[in-house]
């Protein structure tokens, strides 16, 4: 991953193609915003600007920000600002791609899965077209895996079957 974008952030997750970092240090918030051309980097001033607390609230920990990667150019694709207020509890306060849009294309995908995974509320403060995908993800998500075949009228849930069952499954001649 090329160098010249990866000051002050720790690995966090790999997504296909992409990588998760948290930004660790508030003043390099600033070269996230000025990249992504949004207002993240009000977590290296004091105060609130357009965020949870300002650097106050980033220094305590209260305030957490993630960016999703580009692998090849470690460019910015998304900055997620999470709140831990409540540790048990923690939400998406915001986030944003580039030039303070919502409008993620393909990453939205990348975007719930780190929520997700990683047990950060999604819900709270998002609506419209972006709460659907994100409904829709966890959905699919709780169904599992399915298995499709041309022949058959139905799918059958993958995490339902034992590892024998599903290689039969797969490996069973079709006519």
């Amino acid at each position: 991953m090329a160098m010249q974008f990866l000051f002050s952030v720790s690995p966090i997750v790999e997504a296909t193609n992409d990588q998760w970092f948290q930004i660790v240090d508030s003043k390099y918030t600033d070269l996230e915003g000025a990249l992504m051309d949004h207002s993240v980097g009000g977590y290296s001033k004091p105060g609130n600007s357009y965020n949870i607390g300002g650097k106050e609230a980033f220094d305590s920990g209260r305030a957490r920000v993630f960016s999703l990667r580009d692998a090849t150019t470690g460019e910015p694709k998304i900055t997620v600002d999470v709140d831990y207020g409540d540790p048990e509890r923690p939400y998406v306060y915001m986030f944003k791609g580039p030039n303070n849009t919502e409008e993620l294309g393909e990453d939205y995908a990348q975007l719930f899965k780190f929520v997700t995974e990683n047990d950060i509320e999604f819900e709270r403060g998002v609506r419209g077209e972006v709460r659907e995908a994100y409904e829709q993800y966890r959905a699919q998500a709780q169904e599992g895996p399915r298995v499709h075949t041309l022949d058959s009228m139905f799918d059958v849930p993958t995490e339902a079957l034992t590892q024998e069952q599903r290689s039969a499954w797969l490996d069973e001649p079709r006519d």
